[in-house]
This record gives structure tokens, C-alpha cells and sequence, in this order.
């Protein structure tokens, strides 16, 4: 994640610099009911985009392949 915002209100930050011990505003976990719903990002920095990156469950897309499976190839 980059940058800082917010999602359905609720805030989202990704400090440049973490030092250990400090707390960061920059992991979510939306469940499926809340995906289904319906989610707004809003981007509140002046500066810089609002970076998101997205994982899903095994279950989401049964043909993807396998963490570890390229290495069989």
C-alpha cells in the first residue's frame, strides 16, 4: 500500500518510514459480506495516488495456481 486515505470511512495510511514498535493504519480485512456490500476508497492525500494491493482466498479462483507451484514447473 501506498499513500493515505480512507475506506467507507475509516482511515488508511502508509507512513513512508516505520520504525519498529510503531503502529500503522495500512492492513484491512474485508470480509465477504462487506466486498458484497460495497466498499468506497477515497484518496485524501494532495500529493500522492492511494495504492491498494488486493488478495483473495483459495476459493475465489479455483484455476489460479498454487503459491509454490511455479518452482514444479
Amino acid at each position: 500500500m501506498q499513500g493515505a486515505g480512507s475506506l467507507n470511512g475509516m482511515t488508511l495510511d502508509c507512513p513512508k518510514l516505520i520504525r519498529f514498535h510503531e503502529l500503522t493504519q495500512d492492513e484491512v480485512f474485508i470480509t465477504e459480506a462487506a466486498a458484497k456490500a460495497g466498499l468506497t476508497f477515497e484518496n485524501t492525500s494532495s500529493t500522492e495516488d492511494l495504492v491498494i494491493l488486493r488478495y483473495f482466498g483459495p476459493e475465489m479462483n479455483p484455476q489460479a495456481p498454487a503459491v509454490g507451484d511455479y518452482k514444479q514447473a
